[in-house]
């Protein structure tokens, strides 16, 4: 298989500027880990990530909150939290090696990011464009998708697969700048005028 462009979008792709959950700390840490486990069901879960990582916030009932609470409680998904959680710890490891791979890598990359995320916001991607992907050759993007948060590609699919078609254009004659005019998001999710 031959990778011809790499997308990346809202993640922990830099854990030194993200905003790690106090829930995600505790769930990763072993010795609290068997208290909030108890604590824990799979609609509160659901919940929890709905409200705080979909831009607007998402409440029970809702169709994504229902999907995630089905996901969390099909055979125990809670039991399995805290070994899940670990990929940031070892993210963390090494993850300045695997930016500087990336900036190595030969074919281009393109980052698509939720304005509105408050757990990798938008200065996780613009570190790693600007120390690791604006100044490498091969046509590289950086892009910010308004009202988007963490799972922009569920909070504004359209938006993003349009991003997503543009970004595979060839870069010849492609200049900075908007795609489009569209207001932008505040903390809450609203529009701003």
């Amino acid at each position: 298989m031959r990778l011809e462009h790499l997308v990346l979008s809202n993640g922990n792709i830099f854990l030194p500027l993200s905003n790690l959950t106090e829930a995600q700390r505790r769930i990763l840490h072993g010795q609290s880990w068997p208290q909030i486990a108890a604590a824990l069901t799979p609609s509160r879960l659901a919940e929890a990530i709905d409200a705080s990582t979909f831009t607007p916030p998402r409440k029970a009932g809702d169709p994504e909150v229902e999907a995630l609470t089905a996901i969390f409680g099909h055979d125990n998904g809670i039991e399995v939290l805290y070994e899940t959680i670990q990929y940031l710890a070892e993210r963390s490891k090494d993850e300045r090696r695997w930016l500087t791979a990336l900036a190595g890598a030969p074919f281009p990359v393109t980052v698509i990011w939720g304005l509105c995320d408050t757990v990798a916001p938008p200065r996780v991607a613009s570190y790693v464009w600007h120390e690791y992907l604006m100044l490498r050759p091969g046509g590289n993007r950086l892009y910010f998708i308004p009202d988007a948060n963490h799972y922009l590609q569920a909070d504004r699919p359209d938006a993003f697969v349009k991003v997503l078609l543009h970004a595979l254009e060839p870069a010849d004659g492609q200049g900075p700048g908007a795609l489009e005019a569209e207001p932008g998001c505040s903390p809450t999710g609203r529009q701003l005028p």
